[in-house]
């Protein structure tokens, strides 16, 4: 499918699949996956699992137009490989990667958004909001456990009740 692509095309989506490559993607998706395989229970892990997968692709195409691609033709471009695989296998669309499993409208949209940042999180600001996400977490961590109630105490061994004195037998004169 790639063969026909225009030259900038290629280039595109190369620069997309190495962002990918460069970012460690497969290794947070592997690790969002796992976490949806063991919580698949819980929609609360379905939707960050699902986010991740949209910044993720946000983020390589904002590298793809850090590169130089102009955003009208990067998103006609990610149009027409939608519109070509279509028609394909599973397998194919799987093995192109560049419009499935993403909301393709949304990703069109922030591609052509004059106003959009594009340029890469400054480390400080990584720093800063990792260091406060785990802050957050020790806080709710530690919040938890000081609302437990202690468990009530196990008797070592069965208590008799007490035995009330018997009165005494007066004696007689």
């Amino acid at each position: 499918a790639g063969d026909a692509w225009p030259e900038p095309a290629r280039y595109a989506a190369l620069v997309h699949e190495r962002a990918h490559i460069k970012r460690r993607d497969a290794v947070s998706a592997l690790v969002a996956r796992l976490a949806c395989a063991v919580y698949w229970f819980n929609p609360l892990v379905w939707l960050p699992a699902d986010r991740i997968r949209t910044l993720q692709e946000r983020a390589c195409d904002d590298a793809v137009l850090r590169a130089g691609a102009t955003p009208s033709d990067y998103a006609q471009f990610l149009l027409d490989v939608a519109a070509h695989t279509s028609g394909t296998t599973r397998f194919a669309r799987v093995a192109i990667g560049m419009t499935h499993g993403s909301s393709l409208r949304a990703r069109i949209v922030a591609i052509l958004d004059p106003h959009a940042s594009r340029s890469r999180p400054r480390r400080i600001g990584v720093v800063a909001a990792c260091a406060s996400l785990f802050a957050f977490a020790m806080l709710l961590a530690t919040l938890s456990v000081a609302v437990e109630s202690p468990p009530p105490p196990i008797p070592s061994t069965p208590q008799l009740p007490e035995v009330p004195e018997l009165p005494r037998i007066p004696k007689l004169p």
